[in-house]
């Protein structure tokens, strides 16, 4: 099973991956995809089909 992925564009150091292991990708990596256009889109798309 696997729980998350992620793509970068360049090498990660060891501390910043064992980070990611343990507060998960989301929490240690700059950039979320909360209050992004996409994520809203997305969220206003699924809610028009219920």
């Amino acid at each position: 099973m696997i729980d998350e992925v992620g793509v970068f564009n360049k090498g990660i150091s060891a501390d910043t991956l064992n980070d990611i292991a343990s507060k998960g990708i989301e929490k240690t990596m700059p950039v979320s995809a909360k209050d992004r256009l996409t994520t809203k889109w997305g969220s206003l798309k699924a809610s028009s089909y219920h």
